[in-house]
């Protein structure tokens, strides 16, 4: 997925020096373009988390890599189906750590409760970014030109919830002048485990310093090295 990896830049030593950096495409769905699993578009294909579980196994037949330093990261409906995997028991195991971009949570129902989502360990950790100004994925929900998605203040509380955080967000920066706010919360006595950026006047896109004054690429790489799966 070449378009991915020219926003993220994690093919660049500069900025990403210690880890592989894998670009999976989604399937094509029908009259929608690509899709990942997840989507109320994604139907009749074959199941994308198999396919995770058996890419991660391919690569790690070919190269030397710690298994308790694998992460997932996507944006809009590939961050959607990041937290897809976040709340799979099974492919979800592999990860360390999941950083969703502008996710698109259509299958995140964050008020049936813990039933609906079963996370592989507990507390998980959990990275996400998204502009107020998103009109494709709206930060406060309820629709998107696709179906419903849960607001992400609501989704980040389910999260909490599901890492067991007793103690409200903590807005570690808040930047009005740059025009974002940083929010953590501490779960089971981790500190910063659920981070969250809202970015002021930020649309569907990536966050970088030119639209944002916030380089994502950096700090989810950051959130990520801070990481390793139990």
């Amino acid at each position: 997925m070449a378009d991915q990896e020219q926003i993220t830049r994690f093919s660049n030593d500069s900025v990403n020096p210690s880890m592989i950096a894998v670009y999976p495409q989604g399937l094509v769905a029908k009259g929608v373009g690509t899709s990942w699993e997840g989507a109320p578009y994604h139907k009749n294909l074959p199941s994308d988390k198999v396919f995770v579980s058996d890419l991660i196994n391919h690569l790690k037949s070919e190269y030397c890599i710690d298994d308790r330093r694998i992460y997932a990261n996507g944006m809009s409906n590939g961050g959607g189906f990041v937290n897809t995997l976040a709340c799979s028991d099974d492919p979800g195991a592999h990860f360390a750590a999941f950083a969703p971009v502008s996710g698109a949570f259509y299958d995140d129902d964050v008020d049936a409760g813990p039933t609906s989502c079963r996370p592989a360990f507990s507390p998980l950790p959990i990275l996400e970014f998204h502009g107020l100004a998103d009109n494709k994925i709206p930060y406060f929900g309820p629709e998107s030109d696709n179906g419903p998605v849960p607001s992400i203040p609501n989704w980040l509380a389910a999260w909490a919830q599901r890492n067991g955080c007793l103690d409200p967000p903590r807005t570690k920066h808040e930047f009005s002048f740059l025009g974002y706010k940083e929010e953590n919360y501490t779960c089971n006595g981790v500190a910063d485990i659920v981070q969250h950026y809202n970015i002021t006047g930020l649309g569907h896109l990536w966050p970088t310093m030119h639209n944002a004054q916030i380089d994502a690429s950096s700090r989810i790489l950051d959130f990520f090295n801070a990481h390793r799966k139990p």
